[in-house]
């Protein structure tokens, strides 16, 4: 597993993510033709693991996509906010961040921590309240990030895209917080 950091003003982002690296793939052809002759002879052609991570008896494994409706879409206010990120192929991640009180309401309430989080695979960015609860009563934000095809979100869950798409959110998430404050 990983860590990643950055800076948004007072605040801390940090991004927890378990990384996941394929075995080393042998070059080769014909028989004896290494690892991807072989997982391309089953797989019926080129692509190797990216076919079987994306074939759909192993993503209907993987993934459990639930729907959601978006109960604070595009709202400026409030400590909870609903929106999308957009991902590679045109599709839109959906997100809920929950905020902790105004600074009006507390003297010291500036948001010191943003978690980013990743549900498992039956849950949705709206599932997170509990946890939420916990972090902004000490003064956290929480960003709760979907998969493909959660909640509002648009698209395929897919296994072969769900590093990049922790990378496009994460980036897409600076401008959520700036308008945020």
């Amino acid at each position: 597993s990983s860590q990643v950091g950055s800076r948004h003003g007072d605040s801390q982002v940090v991004l927890w993510a378990m990384n996941f690296t394929p075995p080393p793939r042998h070059a080769g052809g014909g028989s004896g033709g290494g690892l991807d002759a072989f997982l391309a002879s089953m797989c019926g052609g080129q692509g190797g693991l990216d076919a079987i991570w994306s074939n759909p008896m192993v993503t209907g494994i993987a993934f459990h996509p639930s729907k959601a409706e978006p109960a604070h879409l595009a709202a400026t206010e409030g400590p909870v906010r609903d929106g999308t990120f957009d991902v590679s192929g045109g599709d839109a991640v959906s997100y809920r961040l929950y905020l902790p009180p105004k600074a009006s309401e507390k003297e010291d309430s500036a948001v010191k921590v943003v978690g980013l989080f990743f549900h498992g695979n039956a849950e949705v960015c709206t599932s997170a309240g509990d946890i939420a609860d916990v972090l902004t009563s000490q003064g956290a934000a929480l960003l709760s990030i979907d998969y493909r095809g959660y909640a509002w979100g648009t698209g395929q869950p897919s296994l072969t895209k769900l590093c990049s798409d922790t990378d496009e959110c994460f980036a897409a998430s600076q401008k959520v917080l700036d308008a945020a404050g």
